[in-house]
């Protein structure tokens, strides 16, 4: 037994010298830092934002100010000035005319400079349209918001899961290699029994085959961890062939994971409760509230495009028409105030199309909330369920590794004493294999079922789903379990979505070699 933990902890040990210590507290802040799922959803609570106050600026006081500046090169006003004008007939009418060109120079007709300085300001007083349409892009940003903590939540879970799957997959191979160490000594404990005579060839060759089918367990266990941390690497941001060290035990009752969603000392009957409560509250229930209610509003639009919009508007400008290139100081004042309202009276059924189209998505968007409230139901019972039955391997596998321990010390005995085959020898550390590894298994599938069901409120749907393939594959002489039945998830926006990495682990859901309750058959 001291060789079997000795070579368990010996060969991790001298392997995490080099590499980088990493907390799953350290692996979460990492990733929220790093992420592009949550990236993305801070981009479109930006882009709501500003389609919101981009609507909102409608009803606001519109203030602008020009400058302009026109150059006449030709005027039709010259010519027509030229061929009407009489010869002139005394003094008296010479003296009228020139008193009327000197009038007419100070008008803007044909003049070749025209400066023009001014201000123009409107005001909407009433548009029915463009106030629905700022309150239905308000939903769309608390739509936004809720995509943004659910992006954060599933982060957190799927962080979770390639820490601890990473950890299952070291644990696996500190069982797999302490294994084969234990096949190398009962080999060579038969070698010399069968060379003083006490043992059959058959023993040998037996341990032989028991010592050569316990290396490609190995090998494979190692290829399962190195994806496991390829997997972990990839949500941290971590160069792929930077090594890493995980620091938080599977077995440890106060993990990080614990420390940063509060799930420790919670159990199932506390964590029941408000689950249920909150079924209403889950992100995708929200979301598809807030989609209804931007069609509700979007609808009212459509309709309120019947309804005329009023508004008020006013321009001020300082004229000048200098017959030099600059003006001299002549300028003139021109201010106007106007009430407009425009009604529309023929749109050729565009107005009436709006409306429709509005209508049945407001319809689509009642059904889709009706559904996800349903989804949401089922997919929190299946959360609590998973829960409940994490908690309970848990607990029933917290003395098999004692009894374990000590039936297989015993096997070892009774072997050396003659008094047992080598068949019995081989169960019992067979059993001590699946009973370290369901130990292990148990302790990853309960640190995500309480991460799971805390994040809950915030966490997609992924009711039918496992939310990690389990790291046993069924030995041959038992059958498999059933698989669960897929639900399909409600309908969701068309926003980029995150990766969810509950329905993919890094670590297979078969891998060869594993028995049903462990390590391999």
């Amino acid at each position: 037994m001291a060789l079997w933990v000795a070579v368990g902890f010996v060969v991790p040990a001298a392997s995490a010298q080099t590499a980088r210590p990493l907390s799953l507290e350290q692996a979460l802040a990492l990733a929220e830092r790093a992420s592009e799922a949550v990236a993305i959803s801070r981009v479109g609570v930006t882009r709501a934002e500003g389609q919101q106050l981009q609507l909102r600026s409608g009803l606001l006081p519109q203030l602008s100010a020009n400058l302009s500046y026109v150059r006449t090169l030709r005027s039709q006003f010259q010519d027509l000035a030229r061929n009407a004008a009489p010869p002139a007939a005394n003094t008296n009418a010479s003296g009228s005319s020139s008193a009327l060109d000197s009038l007419v120079s100070r008008l803007p007709f044909g003049q070749p400079n025209q400066y023009s300085l001014g201000l123009s300001f409107s005001q909407t007083l009433f548009s029915a349209p463009l106030i629905a349409q700022t309150r239905a892009a308000a939903a769309a940003g608390r739509a936004a918001a809720i995509e943004l903590a659910s992006t954060r939540a599933q982060l957190v879970l799927d962080v979770a899961q390639a820490y601890y799957d990473a950890a299952l997959a070291d644990r696996l191979v500190e069982i797999a290699n302490a294994t084969l160490q234990q096949a190398e000594v009962t080999l060579q404990q038969v070698t010399v029994a069968f060379r003083v005579g006490n043992r059959p060839e058959f023993d040998v060759l037996r341990a032989r085959v028991a010592r050569d089918t316990e290396r490609p367990v190995l090998i494979q266990q190692q290829a399962q961890r190195d994806i496991a941390y390829v997997r972990l690497r990839q949500l941290v941001q971590l160069p792929a062939d930077e090594p890493i060290a995980l620091t938080d035990a599977l077995d440890d009752a106060s993990t990080a994971t614990a420390r940063t969603v509060g799930v420790a000392g919670s159990t199932i009957a506390q964590l029941a409760p408000q689950a249920l409560a909150e079924v209403d509250e889950r992100a995708p229930v929200r979301e598809a509230g807030e989609a209804v209610t931007a069609n509700e509003h979007a609808a009212s639009a459509a309709k309120a495009e019947r309804l005329p919009s009023v508004g008020v508007s006013s321009q001020y400008q300082r004229l000048a028409y200098p017959v030099t290139l600059f003006p001299t100081g002549d300028f003139v004042t021109n201010w106007t105030v106007g009430v407009s309202a425009q009604v529309p009276i023929l749109s050729g059924g565009r107005i009436r199309a709006d409306a429709q189209i509005a209508r049945a998505n407001l319809d689509e968007a009642r059904l889709t909330l009706s559904q996800a409230r349903k989804i949401a139901e089922l997919d929190t019972r299946d959360a609590l369920a998973r829960l409940q039955a994490a908690e309970a391997t848990w607990e029933a596998s917290s003395g098999t590794v004692e009894q374990a321990v000590r039936a297989f010390q015993i096997a070892q005995v009774r072997y050396r004493e003659g008094v047992s085959t080598q068949t019995e020898l081989a169960d019992a550390q067979l059993l001590f294999e699946q009973a370290q590894a369901n130990r292990a298994t148990a302790a990853r599938d309960v640190r995500l079922a309480h991460l799971r069901v805390k994040l809950l409120r915030d966490l997609p749907f992924t009711a039918g789903s496992n939310a990690g393939p389990s790291l046993r594959a069924p030995a041959p002489s038992r059958p498999a379990a059933p698989s669960t039945p897929q639900t399909p998830a409600a309908p969701r926006s068309s926003a980029p979505q995150p990766l969810n990495a509950s329905s993919q682990s890094p670590i297979g859901p078969t891998m060869p070699g594993l028995g049903a309750q462990g390590i391999r058959p």
